[in-house]
């Protein structure tokens, strides 16, 4: 986004529309000023995303001046926009970023860019205010009874459409249809799944060879790589045999989804071992790593959140949580079914740190075992 840009915008007479706004000045720093401008933003997000350009001078709906907001410190600019965003609207809008757009004359424009929320509809409710808005070509206008009922329609019908394709997921996962042949044994499975998987115009931006560091499967010291009919697949074993241990799967709408068949499998196939143990510190650890690296890889797959992160172990039931002696508040319950469905973790910013996404998944985890919660974490973060 430069100034060359806007002023195209100003030179082809593009006119505002339903997915473009243009304002001359930042918004007031009062009540009503506030609700304006989450208005403004809060219909692009409830429609089809767009971009409020603040810098233009507009008549009749057409841009006639690149103008500025001024010369103050853009930071705090910055700052002051995203703690009202942040604060006036709920729930909050996911993927919003602002752009600075330098301008020849010393001052600058910024830019909003809105992404169309798969957490809509949103509702403004600073100061009280409480409606909901969305946008057609005329500009922003208050939904009525009926569209809200349809955007909150919406909102349920994707989080079942993501449900849905989790469990035909691991349904194939325990009748063996996986990209690779995995050896035998419980099985720790990792999704992430971005609601614009759903979206018809979406396509992922797939690796064509391998080599990213970042695609090893979870639990791998290595892999091999190639296309399949999905998208593209990474997998591993020790000495490059069949059956795998482990593989990394992109699909072509965007998902993740890597199994690991090493991590459980320890003393489960260990005739001398009688209790079956899943190692606590080196599941969550492995994890953790994992995700950080597919948080890369869906970023240079042009994925945008927020998206649902979701564990399951497969093949657990009867097995117990390992906890430190010196940690024991009481013995570890045995898991009591198969397989152990996590509840998905809805992530919002792909900037929040990965032991934060997970810890509701492996609490979930613990109380499986008869545990509160995980004991690896303290105020909300995970400890060596």
């Amino acid at each position: 986004m430069t100034e060359t840009v806007l002023q195209e915008l100003v030179q082809n007479e593009v006119v505002e529309n339903k997915s473009l706004e243009y304002k001359s000045a930042l918004p007031e720093n009062t009540h009503d000023g506030k609700v304006k401008f989450l208005a403004e933003v809060s219909s692009f997000a409830n429609t089809a995303g767009g971009d409020l350009v603040l810098g233009i001078r507009e008549a009749d709906r057409k841009p006639v001046d690149v103008c500025g907001v001024g010369t103050g410190p853009v930071d705090l600019e910055k700052q002051r926009l995203e703690s009202v965003l942040r604060d006036g609207v709920e729930p909050r809008i996911p993927g919003v970023t602002i752009h600075e757009v330098s301008l020849a004359s010393g001052g600058h424009a910024l830019v909003l860019r809105v992404p169309r929320s798969w957490a809509a509809p949103h509702r403004v409710t600073h100061g009280g205010h409480s409606h909901f808005y969305g946008r057609n070509s005329a500009g922003k206008y208050q939904l009525d009874v009926h569209e809200l009922r349809a955007a909150f329609g919406r909102a349920q019908d994707v989080a079942e459409r993501v449900n849905l394709w989790r469990l035909d997921r691991l349904a194939k996962i325990e009748a063996a249809e996986t990209p690779v042949r995995l050896q035998a044994g419980p099985r720790l499975v990792l999704h992430m799944i971005p609601l614009s998987a759903f979206d018809p115009g979406f396509v992922a931006r797939l690796p064509s060879e391998p080599g990213d560091p970042n695609l090893f499967p979870l639990y791998s010291m290595g892999y091999d790589g190639r296309p399949n009919f999905d998208g593209f697949v990474t997998y591993y074993s020790p000495g490059g045999r069949e059956p795998r241990t482990s593989y990394l799967q992109l699909f072509r709408n965007g998902s993740i989804e890597t199994v690991d068949t090493l991590l459980l499998a320890a003393n489960a196939s260990n005739p001398l071992v009688q209790e079956r143990i899943i190692p606590s510190v080196a599941l969550e650890h492995r994890v953790i790593e994992s995700l950080q690296r597919y948080l890369q890889v869906a970023r240079s797959m042009g994925v945008e959140p927020p998206a649902f992160v979701a564990l399951t172990l497969m093949g657990v039931k009867g097995f117990s949580l390992y906890v430190d002696p010196q940690f024991r508040t009481s013995a570890p319950a045995p898991i009591d079914r198969d397989p152990l469905i996590i509840p998905p973790t809805l992530v919002e910013d792909f900037g929040v740190p990965p032991d934060v996404m997970l810890k509701p998944a492996f609490d979930a985890v613990w109380n499986a075992a008869g545990y509160p919660e995980s004991i690896h974490y303290r105020d909300g973060r995970r400890v060596r």
